[in-house]
């Protein structure tokens, strides 16, 4: 029903294809051209037997896929590593992993030779319903995070969702947060959705549906605002307060379900301010409940997370850029001063959970 998804680019339009075998798919890209690999080592281990006749000796670079290797010494070390293998620039890179091999791949791409091709299995659920499509590279330098980066999509992604059967359940309800978020961001029709289906997401044929309605509402707003200059903005729903739930539990908690503490966190802050009805706040929280990470904002997290909050790169002077949403389909981007007023919401939001 859905074998391929074409996305609209200006750099180059790009497809995603469903298939269900990624080694028939690896076997048919590296017959056409030389290629050479980027591939997570658990991918390496993982699938060792079926990669073994693909993956020729010297051709593959085989990363420990850690926020610490998301830097420019480590692209370095990569794009040294490629061009003593002789890479030449209509040669092929192929990556093989869930975003940081993603991000580590389309960076080195974006630059070695000012671009060259590249193609994309993502292998983690957070990877293949959300971060596959839409241009974006983010490097670290240092602390900060994702403060590098270019847009350059690959030409071509592979998604194959027997990669998920040996994800681990907090891999998982990682992906399944940005699964929900973007179904809150698209209206009441896919609120119900994915309230209706969260239940049945061990299903491979009910999660397939899900990564294919997460990845189709996606591409209609990045199509629209690839560059991140207005719509696509709302894509950030979920994310100020989830990466300030990352930093204060030291990313114990996955980014998917900070990000689902984010948005439940975001939509009070809209109820606080009668933007979003009550009503509307017990519907939109009834996936999001579900899918809650195993974490209690306590009262002394309550300093940390401003002080995170504070060093958000959407920030603009003293206010704090956030989505907050007067619903389902209904989002707005608001600053919001980090005062009193906001510490008290979020005090008051930490006695509902």
């Amino acid at each position: 029903m859905y074998e391929v998804l074409e996305v609209k680019s200006h750099i180059r339009n790009y497809s995603v294809l469903f298939a269900d075998s990624f080694r028939e798919s690896l076997g048919k890209d590296t017959q056409e051209k030389r290629c050479f690999f980027i591939i997570d080592r658990s991918i390496d281990r993982i699938y060792h037997e079926q990669l073994r006749d693909v993956l020729h000796p010297g051709s593959c670079f085989v990363v420990d896929a850690t926020e610490e290797h998301k830097s420019l010494d480590y692209v370095k070390a990569v794009i040294k590593w490629l061009l003593g293998s002789d890479i030449k620039r209509n040669d092929r890179l192929i990556a093989l992993g869930g975003g940081i091999i993603q991000d580590i791949a389309g960076f080195v791409s974006s630059i070695l030779f000012r671009g060259i091709e590249w193609f994309f299995y993502p292998t983690t659920l957070l990877a293949q319903c959300d971060s596959c499509i839409g241009s974006k590279t983010s490097l670290n330098v240092g602390e900060f995070k994702n403060q590098l980066g270019t847009y350059y999509p690959p030409q071509h992604i592979v998604l194959d969702v027997n990669f998920l059967k040996t994800l681990s359940t907090a891999d998982t309800r990682s992906g399944l947060g940005e699964i929900i978020k973007v179904h809150l961001l698209d209206g009441p029709d896919s609120l119900e959705y994915i309230r209706s289906e969260y239940d049945h997401s061990a299903d491979p044929d009910t999660l397939k549906e899900l990564i294919f309605r997460s990845l189709r509402i996606k591409k209609t707003i990045i199509e629209e605002d690839e560059f991140d200059k207005d719509r696509r903005n709302i894509l950030n729903y979920g994310h100020t307060f989830g990466h300030a739930i990352e930093s204060v539990t030291d990313y114990k908690v996955s980014h998917g379900q900070a990000v689902t503490v984010g948005m439940d966190i975001e939509n009070y802050v809209s109820f606080r301010l009668q933007i979003l009805p009550q009503g509307s706040l017990d519907l939109m929280r009834v996936p999001i409940m579900k899918n809650y990470p195993d974490f209690q904002l306590e009262e002394e997290h309550i300093a940390p997370l401003l002080a995170a909050l504070s060093k958000d790169k959407k920030n603009v002077d003293e206010n704090l850029t956030v989505i907050l949403t007067r619903g389902a389909g209904e989002m707005i981007k608001m600053k919001l001063p980090l005062n009193d007023r906001l510490k008290e919401y979020i005090n008051d939001y930490r006695k509902t959970t």
